[in-house]
């Protein structure tokens, strides 16, 4: 066997698979696709994550009065419905005006690229 034969099998033999059909272990794999949260979803998860401590709080001081465990239960029923709301318009409040950004960027992007039409080239004529 020639220089170039076997140089063509050491390559061969380095990839990921090998003539019994097992694989080579010294073969790379690629790596995993990391999966993103969409930035609304992302601003959601913050917005109730960082009123968590205080919700925390609130509960544990809650829950150490001598009140009625009916009176508990609608309190915290109470404090968790305000977290979710309170949050769902910090949501909504950070993404509505970046929404309405991309779309002003996107027609402005969009009437800079396409051509004149024939009706806009004429209207100086009327």
């Amino acid at each position: 066997m020639g220089l170039a034969a076997a140089l063509s099998i050491a390559e061969w033999r380095s990839m990921g698979s090998s003539p019994r059909g097992t694989p080579n272990p010294s073969a790379r794999k690629p790596p995993k696709k990391r999966v993103r949260l969409l930035y609304e979803r992302r601003v959601s998860l913050y917005a109730l994550l960082v009123a968590l401590p205080g919700l925390a709080t609130g509960g544990i001081f809650l829950w150490l009065q001598p009140w009625t465990l009916e009176a508990k239960c609608a309190l915290s029923f109470a404090f968790l419905f305000v977290w979710w709301l309170l949050a769902m318009a910090l949501q909504e409040q950070a993404t509505r005006p970046l929404q309405t950004l991309a779309n002003v960027i996107f027609i402005l992007f969009a009437r800079a690229v396409q051509p004149p039409t024939m009706h806009s080239a004429n209207s100086h004529l009327k």
